[in-house]
């Protein structure tokens, strides 16, 4: 179920967002504390909104924990090695970023030519916007 793995990919930006708030250091210690707050806040947020628009819509295995814990475990993974750097964590924080839109607008074209509500409609493109924003603020804070 493709609706799970965008879940996933949410539950993953959260944890990764939440992370680089604690690991912030350095000459950008405060800007990136407040940045990486800024975005696990939106993003926490964003994932109850999304469970309370899946479930009915998509049923309950779309936001299965285990598969979506299984599912950030393989995103993660690809990551193990990486130090946690400031400049690391942010460009990680894009590639996750790069991923959850991907996602996102892959969802968005598959459920287009169903009969999905205009509701739904509407907010799969409102996570595809705020995906863009959130890429814009992390591409600025690496520049």
């Amino acid at each position: 179920m493709f609706e799970v793995e965008v879940f996933a990919i949410h539950y993953t930006l959260n944890l990764v967002y939440q992370t680089a708030h604690w690991l912030s250091k350095g000459n950008q210690s405060y800007s990136d504390h407040l940045l990486y707050e800024r975005l696990y806040n939106e993003v926490s947020g964003t994932l109850d909104k999304i469970a309370e628009k899946w479930i009915p819509t998509f049923g309950e295995d779309s936001i299965n924990p285990s598969e979506v814990t299984r599912i950030s475990a393989e995103h993660l993974s690809s990551f193990k090695d990486a130090k946690p750097t400031p400049d690391n964590l942010a460009k990680i924080a894009i590639q996750f970023q790069k991923e959850a839109l991907k996602l996102t607008t892959e969802l968005y074209m598959k459920k287009k030519n169903e009969d999905i509500s205009l509701g739904m409609d509407d907010f799969l493109m409102s996570l595809c916007n705020d995906h863009e924003h959130r890429l814009y603020l992390l591409n600025q804070r690496v520049k």
